[in-house]
């Protein structure tokens, strides 16, 4: 049974390899801007690192067996299709008002103003590449338990 140890660090790469080629696929310039996709790829790492451990804190691991709600393929799919659009909605507004930040950044009279409105553009961003790197995390965590003998569960288990 994979543990936190090997959830984690997994989930953080898979989280930031997608939040990566998403923010490519977002800004399909040659090359893409440096500062979106650093700051996508720093977000999906983050919440690949939480995504991965975010089934077992739905079901906790109290036993080889413990595999219910949070692995279960039926549900986490039904999940994701039915949140699917929302998620990518907030991700789209979140990468629009980063990009009206940096768009109207010459208007800003003091640095201090410039220097506020880039870290707001950049922790937007962060959260735009978070929702990717959750989902990813998420997905790479159902992907190590499908590979144990106990696999995963198609829907979830009563007790």
């Amino acid at each position: 049974m994979p543990s936190r140890d090997i959830h984690r660090p997994v989930g953080a790469v898979a989280g930031a390899g997608y939040s990566a080629y998403r923010a490519h696929l977002r800004y399909r310039r040659r090359p893409a801007p440096a500062v979106p996709v650093v700051a996508e790829t720093i977000g999906g790492f983050a919440g690949g690192w939480l995504g991965g451990a975010m089934p077992d804190w739905i079901d906790p691991p109290t036993s080889p067996n413990h595999r219910n709600f949070g692995h279960g393929i039926a549900t986490v799919g039904g999940a994701v299709a039915w949140t699917a659009d929302f998620v990518l909605d907030l991700q789209e507004k979140l990468r629009a008002q980063a990009d009206n930040l940096q768009a109207n950044r010459w208007r800003l009279a003091s640095g201090a103003e410039r220097t506020l409105s880039v870290v707001a553009e950049f922790f937007l961003r962060l959260l735009a590449g978070l929702l990717n790197g959750l989902i990813a995390g998420y997905a790479s965590h159902l992907a190590l338990d499908f590979c144990t003998p106990s696999g995963l569960p198609v829907v979830a288990r009563g007790y």
